[in-house]
């Protein structure tokens, strides 16, 4: 059995990026590019289905007389629409998602795959996706029995029912992280294997949970700092376009018409600062989760028992 090392597993993330730093650059570049286009989408999409909303809204608020019944009827119109968008954004958004994680994992398990900087839309995505929304049903369904069997006991036992809830809660956060941990590798397994692997990995983690749950938890920590490096950094270029934005919106206060043109011309910046900021953290962090999840799958798994971590 090859050695563990939570550190190692914790910190391949930085390891890949430094030894493929184009590589990373280029998914950083993709993920900057997807939110721009999906915010332009997004709007293109939208902005037809909201705009009789807002001016029903707008009604609403100045009292006009049936103006919460037309804004009631148009919403319930356009519900369908706004599901049937919404589970489209979210196919997408899952799929997209695959892409970037089997990229990295291409990359730490397979490095000599190295074209398009790793990213593939074939059947290592798609058998990867499988395997996970067949997780997420069967999570949402032991859910669902759980949560029924809570309720009936909570009903049974009368004002004891708080310990129930406080008893179930706790529970369900200790058993969510076990398996979690203990089901971390079926996405890894499935991509390396090429065939969804459903409980493979609670057989590669067995004995192995502590070091595991170490590894992911440092993985969190380094990706909480990112994320706070990033706020930082998004706050401080806010406050020194804050001024100028001010001296654009002054005109407000004394009934002037504000200088739109000036305060687009600050602000357009900032938001693509906040873009490019956000592309950065959000593509570090999953790399950094993913890594880890390869990293300690190549350190468990008999594939590759020459290997020491």
């Amino acid at each position: 059995m090859n050695e563990f090392s939570a550190v190692s597993v914790a910190t391949s993330g930085f390891q890949l990026m430094r030894s493929r730093p184009g590589t990373v650059a280029a998914w950083i570049g993709a993920q900057f590019l997807l939110i721009v286009v999906c915010g332009v989408l997004v709007v293109a999409v939208l902005a037809p289905v909201f705009a009789p909303l807002a001016g029903a809204f707008m009604e609403t608020m100045n009292l006009n007389s049936g103006a919460e019944d037309r804004l009631g009827q148009l919403v319930l119109a356009r519900l369908p629409l706004l599901i049937g968008l919404y589970l489209v954004f979210l196919v997408l958004a899952l799929v997209v998602t695959t892409v970037f994680n089997c990229a990295i994992l291409r990359a730490v398990l397979r490095p000599e795959e190295s074209g398009a900087a790793y990213l593939r839309l074939g059947g290592d995505e798609m058998r990867v996706l499988g395997a996970q929304l067949v997780y997420a049903l069967m999570y949402l369904a032991g859910f669902g029995v759980v949560g029924f069997a809570v309720f009936m006991l909570a009903i049974a036992v009368g004002s004891m029912a708080w310990l129930v809830y406080f008893l179930a809660i706790v529970g369900g956060i200790v058993g969510a992280i076990f398996l979690a941990v203990r089901l971390s590798l079926v996405m890894v397994q499935t991509f390396f294997e090429g065939r969804i692997q459903l409980f493979g990995s609670w057989t590669l983690t067995a004995g192995r949970f502590w070091p595991l749950l170490g590894a992911y938890l440092l993985t969190f920590v380094f990706m909480i700092v990112i994320s706070i490096v990033g706020s930082v950094i998004t706050q401080i270029f806010g406050a020194a376009f804050a001024g100028s934005a001010a001296s654009s919106m002054a005109g407000l206060s004394s009934g002037e018409t504000p200088d739109v043109g000036a305060l687009l011309g600050v602000l357009a910046p900032l938001f693509v600062i906040s873009i490019i900021i956000s592309a950065i953290t959000n593509a570090i962090g999953n790399v950094l989760m993913v890594s880890a999840t390869a990293s300690a799958y190549r350190a468990v798994s008999p594939a590759f028992v020459s290997e020491v971590f």
